[in-house]
């Protein structure tokens, strides 16, 4: 992977990074939506996939495009009075980067606070991000990405 493709997912990304960003109220405001639109649009192929990937052998929800991308986020979101997503570390491998989080959300109905260590995989075709897979299981997004997680 080229660095103009790291630097390009970092601007892709910035949203989600500012510190106490709280991604509920990211996704529910227009300038919020438009902001992560923008970023996406600059790097994203035209076909790209987005997946939503739940606990091993769990449910994975599709997504195409950079709508895709918003939908998926909104739909994860709709259970969150509030949600951050701290990103902790970037690991390339090819035309891979695996980008490991730390989530917390307090949740609509009950108010419990949910933490949880997930990671996201952005792969790319050339300059294009290609696809995305948001996991909540480190493990399998470690494989999606081909990296051993004990050579880390």
């Amino acid at each position: 992977m080229s660095d103009g493709n790291l630097q390009r997912l970092g601007e892709a990304v910035a949203p989600f990074a500012e510190p106490d960003q709280d991604l509920v109220l990211l996704f529910s405001s227009t300038t919020g939506v438009a902001t992560v639109r923008d970023a996406l649009e600059r790097i994203a192929a035209p076909e790209l996939k987005v997946r939503m990937v739940g606990a091993e052998d769990g449910l994975v929800g599709g997504f195409d495009g950079v709508d895709g991308f918003i939908e998926a986020w909104k739909d994860f979101l709709q259970v969150f009075e509030s949600f951050e997503n701290e990103l902790e570390r970037f690991l390339e491998n090819d035309d891979k980067v695996l980008v490991l989080t730390r989530q917390r959300g307090s949740t609509r109905t009950s108010g419990v606070t949910i933490e949880n260590e997930a990671a996201a995989v952005f792969s790319f075709e050339g300059e294009k991000l290609a696809r995305v897979e948001f996991h909540l299981d480190r493990d399998a997004a470690f494989r999606s990405a081909g990296i051993d997680p004990g050579a880390v």
